[in-house]
């Protein structure tokens, strides 16, 4: 075998490995709908995509809660990588 047919195929093998990974990151709106919305009078659910890159995203979901004044407290802070249409929690 040449090596341009070589370099071609691994082209092809690589590229069609990028695109399936593009297909499958997972959207903004399928993160909402995996976290619960705990949201209540005294409680906020926060979630975010931090970073989207081409072939996976990071998403960031907080809890925060409040007693009834201007006091916040955070309950749960948590980050997760979204691949192959799945969420990974982040430690």
């Amino acid at each position: 075998m040449k090596a341009k047919t070589i370099l071609s195929r691994t082209g092809v093998v690589i590229g069609g490995v990028i695109t399936f990974l593009w297909l499958t990151n997972p959207s903004y709106a399928r993160f909402k709908e995996f976290g619960a919305d705990v949201s209540t009078a005294y409680q906020k659910v926060i979630f975010k995509r931090t970073s989207n890159f081409i072939v996976f995203s990071i998403y960031h979901k907080q809890v925060i809660s409040s007693d009834g004044g201007w006091t916040l407290n955070v309950k749960s802070d948590e980050k997760y990588i979204g691949l192959l249409m799945n969420f990974y929690k982040m430690k």
